[in-house]
């Protein structure tokens, strides 16, 4: 049944939304979390001072929201959430336009050199990227590989991240 719970069920849910753009989002996850009698514990790490005052006028009458301001590559955190949301913002971070010669690529093949793709990205290296059909250029996302190992880190156990973007392969 909806809005029903097993006896000794964890009712609280801990949230975090990574740049939470104008609080619309937010607003509508937290009124369905508690119309669902869950309680929440919502935080945004947010950039822009400006937007973090419009989803603060957005969400002033829901309580229980916490606002980090600054870039999510460098914030420290001292918590884990049940639920990230990281919505069209990953576009946003931090690229490094690269030649197939930066990764050890020949122009017409070849198999990336780890030892150099390190260099440029530790991350990307370590978790195996495949980069082996790059085009010439191309851009690898630094930031938002470094943004999911830090939700990585963030994520409660049996927690959920959800991150979503769109872009074309160009």
């Amino acid at each position: 049944e909806q809005g029903s719970h097993p006896v000794g069920a964890d009712l609280r849910v801990r949230i975090l939304e990574i740049g939470a753009g104008l609080g619309y989002v937010a607003h509508d996850v937290i009124q369905r979390l508690r119309d669902a009698k869950r309680e929440v514990s919502y935080t945004i790490i947010e950039l822009s001072p400006a937007l973090a005052a419009a989803q603060q006028q957005r969400l002033a009458d829901h309580g229980g929201v916490t606002w980090v301001l600054g870039d999510v590559l460098g914030v420290a955190l001292d918590a884990t959430f049940d639920l990230i949301l990281s919505n069209e913002m990953a576009g946003d971070l931090p690229a490094r336009q690269l030649s197939r010669a930066d990764i050890g690529l020949a122009a017409d093949g070849g198999t990336v050199d780890r030892d150099k793709l390190r260099t440029i990205s530790p991350v990307a290296a370590d978790l195996g990227v495949v980069l082996d059909d790059a085009p010439e250029p191309f851009y690898l996302q630094t930031g938002a590989l470094d943004m999911i190992t830090r939700i990585a880190r963030w994520l409660a156990p049996g927690g959920t991240a959800v991150v979503t973007e769109f872009g074309g392969i160009a």
